[in-house]
């Protein structure tokens, strides 16, 4: 097998390689990001496009080079040869030229399914991380949220506190003010009752003074009237 032949077969071989631990299972995606990401990988693929156009390039020419050699003298390998050694040489000829069509094939194959699953992996990784973020952020909102519900709360049952202690000494504001108005009521009432007691005092002394007087006026009526009749007679 020439020199190309062999790189051909070694770029299917590492394909096939990478491709197998691309499928590791206990390999998260944000750890294949983090290679991706590396310092070699990214200096490989800031040429990445250029080596894929080369190497897609060098395995097209070799399958058509492989295709060619199948279906070179098609005539010749359909009606044999009299000679046994010139047949072997043919089918020879065949066997090798389909081996490096089929690696050629695979290889080109798997550089597909390499590049496409490679960024198929890296958005995955940005997704990940992407929902990641979403996620801390949602749970940080959500975290703010109930923060700002418990102080609002709180808020609000200081407010009903100092509500209910405003009310209260509201209360205690306008009882005592009816305790103080009770107070001259009553102050008041006991003041007339020692005015009507005074009153009552007064009137029963005008009564007793009227009493007198009415009895001495009927006593100079009587000495009056008594007099006029000595007089007459």
């Amino acid at each position: 097998m020439g020199l190309q032949w062999n790189i051909a077969a070694g770029v299917l071989y590492t394909e096939i390689f990478v491709l197998l631990i691309l499928c590791l299972p206990f390999i998260s995606y944000s750890r294949w990001h983090k290679i991706l990401r590396s310092r070699i990988i990214t200096y490989i693929r800031s040429y990445g496009n250029q080596l894929f156009v080369i190497c897609v390039a060098f395995l097209i020419i070799l399958l058509l080079d492989s295709i060619r050699e199948m279906m070179k003298d098609p005539k010749i390998r359909g009606q044999g040869s009299d000679k046994i050694h010139d047949n072997l040489m043919l089918q020879i000829k065949l066997h090798r030229a389909q081996r490096n069509y089929y690696i050629t094939g695979f290889a080109l194959l798997c550089l597909l399914f390499l590049r496409r699953i490679t960024s198929l992996m890296s958005s995955a990784a940005v997704v990940e991380a992407s929902k990641e973020a979403a996620i801390k952020q949602a749970e940080s909102a959500s975290k703010q949220c109930r923060m700002l519900l418990d102080e609002n709360k709180e808020l609000t049952e200081k407010l009903g506190s100092s509500d209910a202690s405003s009310n209260s000494e509201v209360s205690e504001s306008k009882f005592k003010a009816l305790q103080d108005e009770l107070e001259e009521t009553r102050q008041e009432l006991e003041k007339n009752k020692v005015d009507l007691a005074a009153l009552k005092q007064q009137a029963e002394g005008t009564n007793r003074e009227y009493d007198r007087l009415l009895s001495e006026h009927s006593k100079l009526q009587a000495k009056v009237d008594s007099d006029n009749r000595y007089k007459e007679d």
